[in-house]
């Protein structure tokens, strides 16, 4: 999946914000890669 600047996700019961473009790839959840998601 495609993520661009500003979408948001919802993990772990948790919304985030996507802080860069990018795409999904295994074990890049946000809790994982804190440079791409800001917890809202």
């Amino acid at each position: 999946m495609s993520y661009k600047i500003g979408d948001e996700a919802t993990y772990g019961g948790a919304t985030y914000q996507c802080l860069q473009e990018h795409i999904s790839m295994a074990g890049w959840e946000p809790l994982n890669v804190p440079a791409l998601w800001l917890e809202k």
